[in-house]
């Protein structure tokens, strides 16, 4: 038989009740600190290097247990992966507190932490390439990957400094899976990974030799070439793959082909304007490995108009060419397998203009290869 008492805790409705006092439980100190920190990063990156330093005295103090180093990379990846202008502070960040934080024997490194999250998504890169509901999850930490190769290099056995290969290997993954199951989404999101890395992965696969993810990245231009010439794609995303197509003929910028002067090395306006140009305000002419920002419906906006400070990137401090590389400068010949053929028909048709065509014809003289198609690249 129930009894009533006088005593009993009150009961509030629509919340649970065991019949206990119900406690709240605080938040730690060092996760305010961080969100606090990720906050002001978020509206000004300038100050990357004092957040930093700070951030990580206060986690070398607070975290003493695996579980707590877990609940910050919980909230760095989160930030870095879901906030598109974020995830190259959050490969930085990532980098420093593997760099910096105290490292006790036992306890997991942030990187390991890291990479444990980003393999979940690895693991069901499939499913989510083929749910337009989770594709903004799997597109933001492709991104961050790209963003941590770019970023983080640790030191080989043989005491040189090296790209962190399981990175290309989870971007390996990643981009099959995108390939596999194209949609204009997932061909943007691969764009632009490209812009902003392509350069460095492909310089990387061939110092690896690595000939299969060579082949990988020739399949995924021809997929991108025929998705955009034969799917009704948005007009946006197809400029944007027949001038990514048009940039990796060029060797990323290193090669100019005879007699055609490329849209990215057209000189623009200097100064604070000239780097908001460099990373999108002008339209996406310009390849550049410059951070890309986005609006929060995916649109490319600049540096100012994501709340950071234009003049913070110079475009010669986001340059990756090894420049005690003699090979720099060489073409490499496995652009003979991707096989772009522009689409021929009248410029508004195609998409295609005269410079585009006449550069493609000079390539492949340049290059012995012939145009296996029968048909001239020339505008009646």
């Amino acid at each position: 038989m129930m009894t009533l008492s006088a005593t009993a805790v009150e009961f509030t409705p629509g919340k649970y009740w065991s019949g206990l006092p119900v406690q709240e439980e605080k938040e730690s100190d060092y996760m305010f600190e961080l969100k606090d920190i990720l906050y002001q990063l978020s509206i000004n990156p300038g100050l990357f290097q004092e957040c930093m330093n700070s951030l990580t005295d206060i986690l070398s103090v607070a975290i003493r247990e695996d579980w707590q180093l877990d609940e910050v990379a919980d909230v760095i990846f989160e930030q870095s992966t879901m906030e598109p202008n974020f995830t190259y502070t959050g490969a930085r960040m990532v980098d420093h507190l593997y760099r910096n934080l105290p490292n006790p024997p036992g306890r997991r490194h942030m990187r390991t932490l890291i990479n444990q999250r980003a393999k979940n998504v690895v693991v069901r890169r499939k499913e989510m390439a083929l749910d337009p509901a989770q594709q903004k999850r799997l597109h933001g930490v492709t991104m961050f990957m790209a963003e941590l190769f770019m970023n983080m290099e640790i030191v080989g056995g043989d005491g040189t400094v090296q790209k962190i290969k399981v990175y290309r290997a989870a971007l390996q993954e990643l981009f099959e899976s995108l390939t596999d199951y194209p949609s204009e989404a997932n061909l943007k999101c691969l764009g632009n990974i490209f812009k902003l890395a392509g350069k460095t992965i492909e310089d990387y696969d061939r110092e690896m030799s690595n000939s299969a993810s060579s082949e990988l990245i020739n399949k995924i231009f021809n997929d991108g070439r025929n998705y955009i010439v034969n799917g009704k794609v948005d007009r946006s995303v197809r400029d944007q793959w027949l001038q990514l197509i048009e940039f990796r003929a060029s060797d990323w910028g290193r090669r100019q082909v005879k007699g055609h002067r490329p849209k990215y090395e057209e000189p623009g306006p200097a100064g604070a304007a000239g780097a908001a140009a460099m990373n999108g305000a002008a339209g996406g002419d310009v390849f550049t490995n410059i951070p890309t920002f986005y609006s929060a419906q995916g649109t490319v906006i600049s540096a100012e108009e994501a709340g950071f400070n234009a003049e913070l990137f110079n475009p010669e401090d986001y340059s990756y060419e090894d420049e005690t590389d003699p090979n720099n400068l060489n073409f490499d010949p496995a652009l003979d397998h991707y096989g772009w053929q522009p689409e021929l028909g009248s410029g508004s048709e195609s998409g295609v203009t005269q410079d585009m065509a006449d550069a493609y014809e000079s390539f492949l003289r340049e290059t012995g290869q012939e145009d296996q198609s029968g048909q001239t690249w020339a505008y009646e």
